[in-house]
């Protein structure tokens, strides 16, 4: 077609997947837990205690650690994920500070 321009866009997923891939990229170590609640604002989420064995486990590898698990948050791509969706973990330690995090895909 002479004179007209087509114009691709990104399918809404592809969009959302980046724009979460975007926000998992502002975490930082040692951030605090508002600071990320701040960033992923909007997005369910869920918050997990990790186990006393798990701690003594790893207390037992790294006494001295700062990297000791308290609790991990779960950030939803969306509401109601389902499997194909993505979500990004967060793990705080007893400070509320972030020591790790991870970009996932829901997957039967």
């Amino acid at each position: 077609m002479i004179g007209q321009t087509a114009i691709r866009t990104q399918s809404p997923l592809l969009t959302l997947s980046k724009m979460l891939k975007d926000k998992y990229d502002l975490v930082q170590m040692n951030m605090t837990e508002a600071q990320v609640d701040k960033i992923f604002a909007g997005h369910p989420r869920g918050i997990e205690q990790v186990s006393p064995k798990v701690k003594e486990g790893i207390l037992s590898f790294e006494p001295n650690s700062g990297r000791i698990p308290s609790f991990h948050k779960l950030y939803d791509e969306k509401p109601n994920a389902i499997e194909h969706d993505f979500y990004i973990d967060v793990t705080f330690n007893e400070d509320h500070l972030v020591i790790n995090k991870y970009l996932g895909e829901y997957i039967k």
